[in-house]
């Protein structure tokens, strides 16, 4: 770029004598922007000393939380068993320290209850096929063999009756009867010392595979397929002649089971097995099975222990033969209790689950799965020496990573934050307790003793950080336990120590009395940078200014500067005249 002559009529550079001048004066604000930025520098590394005091903190916590809700992990448990396939053990925190013989004798298994009798009207010859609600037969045709010969059976489903088609089987030579017995079964009898087989691969009509003739119950040359027909229609409102039910269903009939109370007004059989189904407080799984034409009641709970069932108006459940005069329980067959022998002692439970309730055993849950009585399967229950050997670990890698963070930036003449002193007298106090010993301890009063010590190199102290042999720790705590516990988490524990240091460094507040070092240290830091960026917008504003002042200064020197050519031009041209 060219020079610009501000001066018009002094020809100097005026504007780059003016920018000169200003960044001259300029130089203190700049020193001062850089110890902002060495501030800022300083408050990202505070904070960064901060966050990594937090971790160490949150390790320390699972030793030295107070809250009911977070349990002493020195009463972790954990447990073993020999033979998982059969037996699993849970614990809980303070279970018995134990050596179990077990034999899992039998498994508790859930209450049924199934409708004493067929509570559909059973299909009779008279029938129609269409009649069956439940299920859809299908027109078409299939093939009945005699002693290795086919016959085909016409099937409209449209139209015919059970008697219709069981006329056509009947009619088949080798065949003597074919008819439909008081429970809805077909029955197919045969001529004595003949062979009779029902279906093929060329069948159209499912007739055979629904009646489950061609899965039929042989008994001599008589064949009966296990499929119950009958006209119940589980859509249909149950207080209806609709529904197909043998006895009507008085219309606003209510029931229970279990704690749930139901209401059948203008619900189906499919809409009450559904209600039961989504009912906790029911407590059983419901299904009425085409099948066998009975419904079906599954406790979701274990054990000898039966389903509370009753008519509470009206009469559903008699009508389902659940329930006969008032009998609820003819219908079901109870569950059975589990036996588990536990050193040489039989439990009885009404779960596989057993625990402290039933054996006595504090905190240790058996969960029965297999019976398993040829052989003792083997339970220890320990200390969880794993989770607490981790949790230490946790403590001395944060340690390790805070002391460490410290070290570094507060160097003289390396580190960020510089000579931090309030900073150094936190790391000394922390770096002391974790090496202090405690009083009041017979075997092991620090933690040097129990595995937490000073790195070190040819027995010399190398560095501030911390090794953690956890082979000397598991030796601890067989050897005296409660002394190792109240040497970290007692009263005067160590951790206990720490915990309260650092919770008093990185407390936060908006009183002082609140604020813990860190926000102290941090709120210096922003206190100088907000006093620094005061005055350089003071500073800048001077120098604005200062700026003009300059420009008028030199705008008077140039309009001076002109004054005097023009008399010293007037000069030069009287003289001209005067010579001539």
């Amino acid at each position: 770029m060219g020079i610009t002559f501000g001066g018009i009529s002094s020809g100097l550079p005026v504007n780059q004598i003016i920018d000169a001048t200003i960044a001259s004066e300029r130089k203190p604000l700049d020193v001062i922007q850089t110890r902002i930025d060495k501030t800022n520098t300083q408050k990202s590394t505070l904070a960064t000393i901060t966050s990594r005091a937090k971790t160490f903190q949150t390790a320390l916590k699972v030793f030295t939380s107070t809250s009911i809700l977070d349990a002493n992990i020195f009463q972790a448990r954990k447990a073993t068993s020999t033979n998982t396939d059969a037996l699993d053990v849970t614990t809980s925190a303070g279970a018995n320290l134990a050596n179990l013989a077990v034999k899992v004798n039998t498994l508790a298994t859930t209450t049924t209850a199934r409708s004493t009798a067929k509570p559909g009207a059973s299909a009779t010859s008279g029938t129609l096929l269409s009649s069956i609600k439940n299920m859809s037969l299908t027109s078409g045709t299939f093939n009945v063999y005699v002693n290795g010969v086919a016959s085909s059976v016409s099937v409209d489903a449209t139209t015919d009756t059970f008697g219709d088609v069981l006329g056509r089987i009947g009619a088949i030579a080798g065949v003597t009867s074919a008819t439909i017995n008081a429970d809805g079964q077909l029955v197919v009898n045969a001529t004595t010392g003949g062979t009779v087989r029902f279906g093929s691969t060329g069948d159209t009509s499912n007739f055979l595979k629904l009646s489950k003739l061609d899965t039929a119950l042989e008994a001599g040359s008589t064949f009966t397929g296990t499929q119950f027909f009958s006209t119940v229609d589980t859509s249909q409102d149950v207080s209806t002649g609709a529904a197909g039910l043998n006895t009507p269903v008085t219309a606003g009939s209510t029931f229970k089971i279990g704690k749930a109370t139901f209401d059948t007004t203008g619900k189906s059989i499919a809409q009450i097995m559904n209600a039961i189904n989504n009912s906790a407080d029911a407590g059983v799984s419901a299904v009425f099975n085409s099948l066998s034409n009975r419904m079906e009641l599954t406790s979701k709970s274990t054990g000898q222990v039966g389903i509370q069932m009753e008519d509470v108006t009206g009469n559903f459940l008699t009508a389902m033969n659940m329930v006969s005069g008032g009998n609820s329980l003819a219908s079901q067959t109870l569950g059975t209790n589990a036996k588990v022998t536990v050193n040489g002692t039989q439990y009885l439970s009404t779960s596989n689950e057993v625990g402290e309730a039933q054996t006595g055993l504090k905190g240790i849950t058996l969960k029965l799965k297999q019976v398993k009585t040829d052989a003792d399967i083997n339970v220890l229950v320990d200390q969880d020496t794993d989770k607490l050997t981790k949790a230490i670990d946790s403590v001395v890698t944060a340690f390790n990573t805070m002391i460490g963070t410290i070290d570094t930036e507060t160097k003289a003449d390396t580190g960020k934050l510089g000579v931090q002193n309030s900073v150094r007298a936190f790391r000394t106090q922390i770096r002391q307790t974790m090496t202090s010993s405690t009083t009041g301890q017979v075997t092991y009063n620090s933690l040097g003793q129990i595995g937490i010590a000073t790195a070190s190199s040819n027995g010399q102290s190398a560095n501030s950080t911390l090794t953690f042999d956890s082979a000397k720790l598991i030796t601890a705590l067989k050897t005296s336990p409660d002394e190792v516990e109240s040497l970290i988490k007692g009263t005067t524990g160590v951790f206990t120590q720490l915990q309260t240091l650092v919770e008093n460094a990185v407390k936060t507040g908006s009183a002082t009395a609140d604020k813990g070092l860190f926000q102290s240290v941090s709120d210096s830091y922003d206190s100088f940078i907000t006093r620094s960026k005061k005055s350089i917008t003071d500073g800048e504003a001077r120098l604005e200014k200062r700026r003009v002042q300059l420009q008028r200064q030199y705008a008077a020197s140039d309009s001076l500067i002109s004054q005097y050519k023009s008399q010293g031009n007037a000069l030069s041209s009287i003289g001209s005249q005067t010579t001539k």
